[in-house]
């Protein structure tokens, strides 16, 4: 069987792709494009149309994927200082207009099955390590 061009996305210096588990979006990363006014380090685009759905800014310690995707494609998140960002699709805007703040978060995985996040904060002086599980979208401690 032959291989056929499906789309084609235009990011130059790409350097890493991740794909949604659904298949509805590819996230491009190239460090080239990344500007204070235009935002185009990581772009997520619409794999059967090719649109761009939205830029991002990428810190320089930033880990890949820089987007971790609930099991069924409609929020992703990603975790920066103190901060966890859960947006959601198809707007890709930042879910309920602002990001947790969490302080001390090393860590977050979605539930393979649910769209349930846990992230963990280390212990900190007298304060023990946590462990949290939230459901979203209504950001429900569990």
């Amino acid at each position: 069987e032959k291989f056929k061009q499906i789309q084609r996305f235009s990011h130059q210096g790409v350097q890493l792709i991740d794909f949604s588990p659904c298949e509805r979006y590819v996230v491009t990363f190239s460090p080239l494009m990344d500007t204070k006014d235009d935002p185009q380090a990581i772009i997520i685009w619409d794999v059967l149309t090719g649109q761009k759905k939205r830029g991002f800014h990428c810190e320089s310690s930033a880990h890949w994927p820089i987007f971790k995707w609930s099991p069924d494609g409609k929020f992703f998140a990603r975790m920066t200082q103190d901060m966890l960002s859960i947006y959601e699709t198809p707007s890709m805007g930042l879910l309920e207009k602002k990001s947790l703040k969490i302080n001390g978060i090393k860590d977050f995985s979605w539930s393979p099955g649910d769209n349930i996040i846990a992230f963990w904060v280390p212990e900190d002086k007298d304060i023990p390590a946590r462990v949290t599980l939230m459901q979203f979208p209504s950001r429900n401690e569990m």
